[in-house]
């Protein structure tokens, strides 16, 4: 398996300060008779802190592309597609609130919404509340 990520700042409110936008890129590759979901692209940007919160927040908007690898196809079945999905995720942390975890009664939260077109079946309705 080969695995690269990159994160690159690409503007900052403050030059030495957290608050701004960021590039994410992402690929993951395995061999196709080992790994179904064998290619993986991942790219998009994340925006920290954009909200006027007392909490960490992060907002992100990315690009997904999973290939899958014709090895573990049923034999008489068509080619699965490729799987392409417009992802956006946002982080509320509320730990930096209140350095003692459990005060706040508030927990992370990621919320995914997955557009584009699918192998075999529709896309799934997808909305995660981490816990």
């Amino acid at each position: 398996m080969l695995y690269w990520m990159a994160s690159q700042a690409l503007w900052r409110v403050e030059p030495k300060g957290c608050k701004g936008l960021d590039a994410t890129f992402g690929y993951d590759w395995s061999p196709a008779d080992i790994n179904r979901n064998n290619t993986l692209l991942a790219a998009g940007l994340r925006f920290n802190e954009p909200l006027p919160a007392n909490i960490h927040n992060t907002m992100s908007l990315g690009y997904v592309r999973n290939s899958l690898s014709p090895e573990f196809l049923p034999s008489g079945q068509a080619p699965w597609r490729v799987e392409n999905a417009i992802e956006f995720n946002t982080l509320l942390d509320p730990e930096t609130l209140d350095p003692s975890p459990g005060k706040t009664g508030l927990k992370p939260c990621r919320t995914v919404t997955l557009v584009g077109r699918w192998t075999r079946r529709p896309p799934p309705r997808i909305s995660t509340r981490v816990s």
